[in-house]
């Protein structure tokens, strides 16, 4: 009879070596499947911010002009009695959006002013058949991919606490929703405060403009952007449904001997300036027009510091936090003839 072979046992020694290999090609795979689904969610983002951009060329084609950031004057206060409806509430139509654009514009009167018998945007009237306020309606096509907080503004429990049908205890929960995208309406915070006579945007507050009024450029000129923003926050609401371009806690822009913006020596973009109470904020109760903290600007929660920009031209690209302050403050302008080019044209 043949001898039996026999059949050796892996070692101790050689079953550890055998995971750690393994281990170590999982840790190598690991950051290359994060990478892709990074890079799968901002082409969402993308995507989602052409949507809102191809919306604004399509309210522009209608009506000739952009949508004003309020349909109420500044200043506002969130949930105020003055508050307006935003600049997102006008375009909804164009984003396959038409009843809700219709329920708030019934319920409005049309958006008429409060002057003329209009309704504030969170007038309790603003509701529908079921007694829940168009406020409360979540929006996917208003939230980025890549963001991981709360879609309820955290001012549910204070400011938007008397609004019709919220009930936090729910699952999910119903509350006053928030946008990623934000109007870029300023270059600094001076220009926003009081009436905001001097925002020099293109999502103005006191004014609507037209294509022609952009002389600088559609394909260069900012127009919207992304924010991580979760208190002063809310997609109807015209009082806090944009940023500015300038770090508020620095100087801000000044006119250079050429009659052209720059940013002082030191100051800084708000390109992903922000955090939470203790920590530097977007704005300050100090510095904030409505008197309420701020904790983020144009900032968003992709990797390498890139926050997704809407043009003029509904055209959508990412700028790095690290750009030059001076070139992100002219790409806001409209109309300042400013000599500037875009780093984000070549790098997409």
């Amino acid at each position: 009879m043949l001898p039996r072979e026999t059949r050796r046992a892996f070692t101790i020694w050689e079953v550890v070596v055998a995971i750690v290999v393994m281990l170590g090609l999982l840790a190598l795979l690991f950051p290359n499947v994060r990478g892709a689904r990074e890079a799968a969610r901002r082409n969402q983002c993308t995507n989602k911010m052409h949507q809102i951009g191809i919306a604004l060329q399509n309210h522009l084609d209608s009506y000739k002009r952009f949508p004003r950031l309020s349909t109420e004057p500044f200043p506002q206060t969130p949930g105020g009695s003055e508050t307006g409806f935003s600049w997102l509430t006008r375009i909804l139509p164009y984003m396959e959006e038409p009843n809700l654009y219709q329920g708030i514009a019934v319920k409005s009167p049309q958006f008429a002013t409060i002057a003329n018998g209009g309704t504030a945007s969170f007038n309790a009237n603003v509701k529908d058949s079921s007694g829940r306020h168009y406020s409360t309606v979540q929006l996917d096509a208003l939230i980025c991919p890549s963001f991981s907080g709360e879609t309820i503004s955290e001012l549910t429990r204070t400011v938007y606490s008397n609004v019709p049908g919220i009930n936090l205890k729910m699952n999910p929960p119903i509350g006053v929703a928030i946008s990623n995208y934000v109007a870029l309406s300023a270059t600094d915070m001076a220009r926003m405060r009081g009436d905001a006579a001097d925002a020099n945007g293109v999502i103005l507050p006191r004014k609507s403009m037209s294509a022609s009024d952009i002389k600088d450029g559609t394909a260069t000129t900012l127009i919207a952007c992304e924010s991580r923003e979760q208190a002063m926050n809310a997609w109807i609401d015209g009082s806090v449904n944009w940023v500015v371009g300038a770090n508020p806690n620095s100087p801000p822009p000044v006119v250079d001997e050429k009659g052209y913006l720059t940013m002082p020596k030191g100051s800084t973009t708000a390109l992903n300036v922000g955090g939470s109470p203790g920590t530097t904020l977007y704005l300050t109760k100090n510095n904030s027009p409505s008197g309420l903290e701020w904790a983020w600007g144009p900032s968003s929660q992709h990797s390498g510091g890139v926050v997704m920009h809407v043009y003029a031209d509904a055209a959508v690209r990412g700028q790095t936090d690290d750009i030059d302050p001076t070139v992100y403050i002219r790409l806001i302008t409209p109309a300042d003839n400013e000599p500037v080019v875009d780093p984000a044209v070549n790098s997409g």
